[in-house]
């Protein structure tokens, strides 16, 4: 008998930004005490358990809780509504390769301001810490490699982030291209990284990047990719659903 794929309602999709699953986490010093699984619950979970509701247990296994993935922060007098980040910008940037920002109101949360926000505190910080030494508009961080603090940045972070301001993402470019073009810009295409404290250059190259640096420049420029996306009936009718009320 045939089945009809389940229908996406919008809550899905808000509750999947609003909250997440965790199992507890434990600390290997008391577990090996052999205390109850109660006294085994890290206090980064134990402290939700009186708010948030147990989703599943199987016996012999960890229990799954559902927590809020909301964790309001104040950063350089910027507030963001995740708490701080630890990925890549990129990571956050790669479902709106696709989806244009502009009509991405999930619930209580316009996810372009969103992006905005995150951007903002990412370029404050990264020109705090000198990474783009005195040019602020070199940014980009990307990993300290070892206690000595050798920073890279990766010339795509700063660049995509013209989807969302244009004229920050064309300095970005410009500032690149005048001061280091010789050694990033390639027949490749950007290479994966610079350091431009120890004067060293990445002889890598990592599709990714260029994938988001190609995607996003010309979303910025005509918006056709959003435009592809959007023309597929199925895609549009999720995102009617999800997006607009």
């Amino acid at each position: 008998m045939h089945q009809q794929n389940p229908v996406l309602l919008p809550e899905a999709f808000a509750n999947a930004i609003q909250y997440k699953f965790e199992r507890p986490k434990r600390r290997s010093t008391i577990r090996n005490m052999q205390v109850t699984a109660v006294d085994n619950i890290a206090d980064s979970v134990q402290s939700m358990m009186d708010q948030e509701a147990q989703f599943s247990t199987v016996s012999g296994k960890d229990s799954i809780y559902k927590v809020l993935a909301t964790h309001d922060t104040l950063m350089y007098g910027i507030q963001l509504p995740f708490g701080n980040y630890t990925t890549s910008l990129l990571d956050m940037y790669r479902p709106f390769n696709t989806i244009n920002p502009s009509i991405s109101k999930v619930a209580n949360y316009d996810l372009k301001d969103v992006l905005q926000r995150y951007t903002q505190v990412a370029k404050r910080r990264d020109n705090e810490i000198g990474v783009g030494t005195s040019n602020s508009d070199i940014w980009g961080f990307y990993q300290v490699r070892d206690s000595i603090g050798t920073y890279r940045i990766n010339p795509a972070i700063s660049v995509s982030s013209i989807f969302l301001d244009e004229v920050r993402g064309k300095r970005s470019l410009h500032a690149l291209y005048n001061q280091f073009g010789e050694y990033l810009f390639t027949e490749y295409g950007f290479r994966a990284w610079l350091d431009i404290r120890t004067d060293d250059v990445s002889d890598e190259y990592i599709a990714t990047n260029q994938a988001s640096l190609a995607i996003q420049l010309e979303n910025s420029r005509t918006g056709l990719i959003w435009k592809l996306y959007q023309a597929i009936p199925e895609i549009k009718s999720a995102e009617q659903r999800i997006f607009k009320k």
